[in-house]
């Protein structure tokens, strides 16, 4: 409650973050909605349906099945749901806060591990056209991820284009 309400230490601050739960409750249309576990508040996910929860747990799911060494469509279907369901980081463009930054970089951390994967899929398939799309995905959510790179590099060496592995 201090982070919320700085101006409101104490007993004040401790009130108003009630009548906040309290309303929120009663806006989600019932009490088990909100929990409060370990001087934590979260949303119960037995109750509440949350798109970032349903995605991680998407994400886990498919690179269980990326390590189950797929067919190359259903690599290619992971790899469309995956750029279409991603919106980019957790919480968009707001400030990182101490609370939000591990759920921010967790998601996004699983986001590059399966885009990683998926493109190494297709560099082993030797389908160099497929890998390189799906690094070029990848890096429109994250221009920094080196090993992104690293894959388009060995994309466009792999198709006799060293001076697109250059450009990269």
């Amino acid at each position: 409650q201090n982070w919320l309400w700085p101006e409101s230490p104490g007993a004040a601050g401790k009130a108003a973050l009630d009548v906040v739960v309290h309303r929120l409750r009663k806006l989600l249309g019932f009490e088990e909605a909100v929990v409060l576990s370990a001087g934590k508040l979260q949303l119960a996910a037995s109750h509440v349906w949350v798109d970032a929860a349903a995605f991680e747990s998407w994400l886990d799911d498919a690179q269980r099945q990326l390590d189950a060494q797929p067919e190359s469509p259903a690599a290619s279907a992971l790899a469309e749901r995956l750029f279409n369901d991603y919106r980019g980081r957790l919480f968009g463009d707001d400030e990182a806060t101490k609370w939000s930054i591990g759920p921010r970089e967790r998601l996004h951390g699983k986001f590059l591990q399966l885009v990683v994967g998926l493109g190494r899929f297709h560099e082993t398939s030797q389908d160099w056209p497929r890998a390189r799309n799906v690094y070029d995905c990848g890096l429109a959510q994250d221009q920094l991820a080196e090993e992104l790179y690293r894959g388009m590099i060995r994309c466009a060496l792999a198709l006799h284009e060293p001076a697109g592995a250059l450009q990269v």
